[in-house]
């Protein structure tokens, strides 16, 4: 609702300046025609055609009107007024009317008529009544209470759910329920098929709740709320890497896993539980230790994640600011000819350029450590130990005969060169 009263405001102030800058134009250009010599060459047709590109749209005047255009203007700018003033009203509406029916995927059915200025409150109550009758409907709609006994459409696939489940409601089942709800499916036509299918549709976005919530809260408050929420977001992406090794490892001995493993492992288990432990299968520890074992490895994954993804983002901008930078010694090049100390320019700029390449890896980084996988996880996690092939043997024996010989002949060629230029 406060989208459109925004929307409705300032529509109406483009309208009015609109309508300013049309009705100058209007009366300068019937001013000149009140300054033109009777013996000039322009006709009424010609006279209407300047005054239409004038204010931008066709205006439709009588062969009366028109010749009184052409002699007496006054008489007719009452009339280009009224019609100046009804098409950009008319335009106003239609594009008004057509951003909130885009905006709410859903039809105001209000007929766009003749609105002037002086009527722009009592239409803004109209789009606002008809937008509060659409809402109604569309609650109605979704989620029944209109006298009849009906759940509505939300309702209803609810039950359905509901009626599927084979176990208790759980965390899992309450987030398939909650994902479940604001998307729904019409039946329509497809043109190109010619046959009936099924389309998805938002029934609820819940990001406006969101912002219902927040609302009146001060900014610190919302801010330690935020920062809480990706703390534990973190912590569950950390847990869910943990568990996917904890998994794939729990036959494995902790002897098996890499060295980086074995040592974050050794710092959250007790020595003597370590070494008790270390060639026993990590399933065998008990469901307290189990847990710090899960921490541990997921930190790890994700600490190593974050460093891709770190490595990436800088990798991605370094290549645009060195780029920026060449950009900006040429152009620095260029500007010493205009009398302009180079080096204080170029620093200045290039200090510009260097706090905008931190900031942009700050913000990379934050928007994407919550969504960013690697494309090769097994890179980043815990895996079984390789043992290290033994360095190659470097042979002591005689030098092969090929290569002794190729010696010996480069030596005798030598000393041949040095004779023969002691000769000379």
């Amino acid at each position: 609702m406060a989208f459109v009263e925004n929307l409705l405001d300032q529509t109406q102030e483009r309208l009015e300046a609109q309508m300013r800058e049309r009705m100058e134009g209007v009366e300068t250009f019937i001013d000149n025609l009140n300054d033109l010599e009777e013996t000039d060459a322009h006709n009424p047709r010609q006279v209407l055609d300047e005054l239409s590109n004038l204010v931008r749209f066709s205006l439709r005047l009588t062969p009366e009107q028109q010749r009184a255009l052409r002699s007496e203007p006054e008489q007719v700018l009452p009339e280009v007024q009224n019609q100046v003033e009804s098409y950009l009203a008319n335009q106003a509406i239609v594009r008004l009317l057509g951003s909130i029916e885009r905006r709410l995927e859903d039809s105001l059915e209000i007929e766009p008529g003749r609105v002037s200025l002086q009527d722009w409150p009592s239409f803004a109550e109209l789009v606002l009544a008809a937008l509060q009758n659409t809402f109604n409907r569309r609650r109605e709609r979704l989620l029944g209470g209109n006298g009849d006994g009906s759940a509505g459409l939300i309702g209803a696939d609810l039950q359905n759910a509901l009626a599927r489940l084979e176990e208790p409601i759980g965390p899992n089942a309450l987030v398939h329920l909650l994902m479940l709800m604001p998307q729904g499916a019409r039946a329509a036509f497809d043109r190109r098929t010619h046959r009936r299918v099924l389309l998805r549709t938002t029934r609820l976005t819940y990001v406006y709740y969101a912002a219902h919530l927040l609302e009146g809260q001060e900014t610190e408050q919302i801010t330690g709320q935020v920062l809480e929420h990706l703390e534990r977001a973190h912590e569950a992406i950390r847990t869910a890497y943990g568990l996917m090794d904890w998994n794939r490892l729990a036959q494995t001995p902790i002897a098996d896993l890499d060295a980086a493993t074995q040592r974050g492992l050794q710092n959250v288990l007790d020595e003597n539980l370590f070494q008790a432990a270390y060639h026993q299968p990590l399933g065998s520890l008990n469901n307290k230790n189990r847990d710090r074992v899960i921490a541990e490895m997921g930190r790890k994954t994700l600490t190593e994640v974050y460093r891709k993804l770190l490595l990436s983002v800088i990798t991605e901008l370094w290549v645009d600011y060195l780029t920026q930078m060449e950009s900006l010694r040429v152009s620095i090049g260029l500007e010493a000819y205009a009398q302009r100390d180079p080096l204080v320019q170029y620093k200045n700029r290039a200090f510009s350029l260097f706090q905008e390449l931190l900031n942009n890896m700050r913000l990379g980084v934050v928007s994407r450590m919550f969504t960013y996988r690697p494309r090769d996880l097994s890179a980043v996690q815990a895996n079984i130990g390789r043992a290290e092939a033994p360095p190659a043997q470097i042979s002591q024996g005689p030098e092969p005969v090929g290569v002794a010989q190729s010696v010996e002949e480069g030596r005798a060629s030598h000393e041949k060169k040095r004779k023969r230029r002691r000769r000379h």
